[in-house]
């Protein structure tokens, strides 16, 4: 679900902008499920079920917190969250949206931490090593240094 705000911010990040990079797109396509409701929504559970727990008693702002659960791809969740002001202010249909949002730009920055380990991955991978051939088999005349810390006695 784009939005116009997220599509904006999605706009200014890919201007000029040619480098491998998390965008507005890769998020969506990596999100599995969506459920939003009101806080209110989950206090309309039956009290018997409810009782000694934090849903024991429900202030009113909870009828405006409006809460947004993202399931990722790899089943890790992101809630967001949003709520006004004044209750004289709640919107069902913005505050779902506004929750959305914030869940969204909370993705952004663990994919983006994803993407640099790739890359990093990457750049290891096409850096040649001190002794050793692209191969991984040692240099002639050069012998590859150990750390001996990491070799073990037996298999």
């Amino acid at each position: 679900m784009t939005t116009s705000s997220l599509a904006a911010t999605e706009a200014e990040c890919a201007e000029g902008r040619t480098a491998p990079r998390v965008s507005l797109s890769d998020i969506e396509a990596n999100i599995a499920h969506v459920v939003g409701f009101t806080a209110a929504a989950v206090a309309e559970i039956p009290s018997e079920r409810r009782r000694g727990t934090l849903l024991q008693d429900t202030p009113a702002s909870h009828d405006v917190l409006t809460i947004v659960i993202v399931t990722l791809r790899n089943g890790y969740t992101i809630i967001g969250k949003s709520a006004p002001a004044s209750a004289a202010n709640f919107d069902a249909e913005l505050g779902h949206k506004l929750a959305y949002e914030d869940a969204v730009r909370q993705v952004w920055p663990l994919m983006g931490y994803e993407l640099r380990q790739q890359l990093h991955y990457r750049a290891l991978l096409d850096r040649p090593q001190a002794g050793v051939n692209a191969d991984l088999t040692p240099i002639a005349g050069e012998v590859p240094s150990v750390d001996p810390a990491v070799v073990t006695a037996a298999p």
